[in-house]
Order: structure tokens, then sequence, then C-alpha cells
């Protein structure tokens, strides 16, 4: 079988990236003889009569004296390669990609199932383009399965104008097979599509904490990729097993660094940056290059206790069965985090900037992991059922 994987475009975003591997991972191993993550370029593709008409318009700015960002598309193209120079290797390393353009170029003969998910690739804010096409807008007339694992919407408030919210409806009631990664997806799917979803695990937690560890093993027996590495801040700390606090908060603010100062003070550890400045514009390009998946994996699964606002990040956590705390990062969608706390009985380890300790209490990783087992045969039996059988 040919499976397709449309999720969004695969760039630095560590969780994007290892949610998208996880997936193809998973259908390689259950029986997909190709797998393909389908992956829309972020990078400026039009054509020469476009790129014609968009310099002259901008010579004629030029001419009447206005201030002109000649090749702003360019620079900004320069940019996001630099940005992702590292993950770009894990990206052509381990993920079997199809870039393209546009929806449009994916032709119907290509697969034989799409499977649409996971990570926010229903939220409006984050699909590069039409939201219809994250429900198969583009394939609406093949003859295909059409299966949804793990869709978020990134939020439990409804974002979609009336009409796109019939057309979407219209084109998920085509689907084989409906599931979402929040049990907020569950609601909305019913109230907004009129569709029956199941509530399923991202895609990450269907590997086990060996397959990614495996990954930062195979890279540091490889002298010539380690050679290539580009350290963390204060990545000596993890060289040399000093016991330390990882935070990968996606948001930083003063607040946020004054918290992990004091966190990890009282604590007695180091406090380690595993997150670059790569959505800052205001940082400097340095600052802004993400590390390698590699090394923020090998960081988490070391670290002695991890603070983060991100939603991989606590599912890392809780594979790597550290200690941990997540910060509420409302912005960045709340209900996908909430969920996922709920779905192991660990909402307590939700906290605010004012609060003066981190959560201590130790979590009980043996109840933890065999709900997480139950999870995971129900999760992977919604894809061999929908996917697999016939």
């Amino acid at each position: 079988m040919k499976i397709g994987i449309l999720t969004l475009p695969l760039h630095a975003n560590y969780g994007g990236i290892l949610q998208a591997y996880a997936l193809q991972t998973v259908l390689e191993r259950e029986g997909g003889d190709i797998v393909k993550v389908i992956d829309k370029s972020l990078y400026w593709n039009a054509g020469p009569f476009k790129r014609a008409h968009v310099y002259l318009k901008r010579i004629s700015r030029i001419i009447r004296g206005r201030k002109v960002n000649f090749f702003a598309e360019r620079n900004a193209d320069a940019l996001r390669r630099k940005i992702g120079e590292n993950t770009e290797k894990f990206i052509e390393n381990h993920v079997h990609r199809m870039t393209v353009k546009d929806y449009s170029d994916v032709s119907p003969d290509e697969f034989d199932a799409i499977v649409v998910g996971s990570d926010q690739i229903w939220r409006p804010e984050y699909f590069i383009g039409d939201i219809r096409d994250g429900y198969l807008a583009f394939a609406r007339n093949w003859n295909l399965k059409r299966v949804s694992y793990a869709a978020s919407f990134g939020s439990d408030e409804w974002e979609y104008p009336e009409e796109v919210t019939r057309d979407c409806a219209a084109l998920l009631k085509m689907f084989d097979a409906v599931s979402v990664r929040e049990s907020s997806g569950v609601t909305l799917c019913k109230r907004y599509f009129g569709v029956d979803a199941v509530h399923v695990l991202d895609p990450v937690m269907l590997l086990d904490a060996e397959d990614y560890l495996s990954l930062v093993s195979g890279l540091e027996q490889s002298q010539q990729d380690a050679e290539k590495v580009r350290e963390l801040p204060q990545q000596d700390t993890v060289k040399t097993r000093t016991p330390f606090m990882a935070y990968y908060i996606l948001d930083m603010s003063g607040e946020t660094e004054h918290f992990m100062e004091r966190q990890s003070k009282s604590a007695g550890l180091y406090a380690v940056n595993v997150n670059s400045r790569y959505e800052d514009p205001q940082a400097p390009v340095e600052e802004r290059v993400q590390p390698p998946v590699e090394s923020w994996l090998k960081a988490l699964s070391q670290a002695e206790y991890i603070v983060t606002d991100s939603f991989h990040a606590c599912v890392f956590s809780i594979l790597f069965r550290k200690p941990f705390a997540v910060v509420k990062n409302v912005s960045r969608g709340a209900a996908r985090i909430l969920s996922l706390l709920e779905m192991f009985g660990l909402q307590d380890r939700l906290v605010s900037l004012d609060k003066d300790k981190l959560p201590s209490t130790e979590i009980d990783y043996g109840r933890v992991y065999a709900r997480l087992a139950e999870l995971r045969q129900m999760s992977m039996d919604f894809l061999r059922k929908n996917l697999f059988e016939h």
C-alpha cells in the first residue's frame, strides 16, 4: 500500500518533525510499502511571470522614492534555511518526504491512502494555504482511503467561518475514519461537522523511548556527524552529566526567565535552555539556528527535571519518565496540553509563573505506562482497522 501523510510543513519545530517521523515509522512497520510525508514547501515558489510582476511593481515604487525591500522573499528564504540547517539534516536522513509547491501537484495515482495528521493540521492559523486542503479538498474526486490520525484543532474554541465549516464538514464526511488528538476535538467534530471522531494518542507516543534514544546513539557513533553538531547552550553540563533542569519554552519572556532562574536555584540544578530563539525576529541570526533534533532528544533524556510550555516536550517528558512541569500557554493552544495531562492523570503538573515551587510529587510512572499501553493498543487498532484491514 502506498500511503501519504498530510501534515504541517516540516521545518525547525521539533514536535512537528518527530510526530511526522513517528507516524511514518509506525505505518512502515505495519506494512506500508511506500510511506511519504507530503511536505508543502515554505519557500517562495512564484513562477517567472509572477516574480517579474512583483519586481516591476517594486521598481516602480523605488522610482517614486519609496523604500522597498526588493529581495524580501529571497532574503526570507535564506534566513529560513539558516535557521533550519540542523533540523533539515534530520528530515533528510529520517523522513521520507515528497516536497510540493502546492497540493495540486500531488497526482491521483500517487497514493492508495492519505492519512491527515497529526499536529495542529486543522488550525487555520497554522495551515499554509486553504484549510480545506487539510480535509483533502485537492483529492475530492480521487478513489483512495481517507483517514485522519490524531488531527488537532489546537484549541477548544471554534476558529472557522461558517462557509468554511460547511465545506470542511462535507469533506470530512467523505473520510473512512476520523480520529483526533484532543478530547475537545471529538466534541468539535460532532458539533460543527456532524462527524463521530475517536480520541487517539499523538503519533510520537506510538513509539518507545528506545526508538528515540537510538537516534541519539546513532548520531554519537558517527564521528563525522558529531563534528557537525552545534552544541546546545551550556551543553557542557549535559556532556559531563552535571545535574541540570532542562527548559524548553516556546514563548520566552523576562518573567519566564526569572521563573526558571528561581526554580533551578531552588532545586540546586543548572538551568539549561534546550531551545533557540528561532521564532524571535529580533534575535541575532546565530541565536535563531535550531540545534539538531538529536541534541534536543539527548538533553531531555538526560535532564533531572523538565519545564516546558510545549505539547511535545510534555510527551517526551512522559516517554523518558521525567519529573516535569508545564507552564500554561494559551496562545499555542492550552486545550491540547490539558487533554494530554488528563489522559494520564497528570493535571497537577500544570503550573503558573507566580508559583513558588514546581510540582515535587513523584510521578507514578508504573501507572502512567500501564495507561500508555492501553491507549497505544487502542490507537494502533484504529490504524490497523482503517488502513490495513480489507
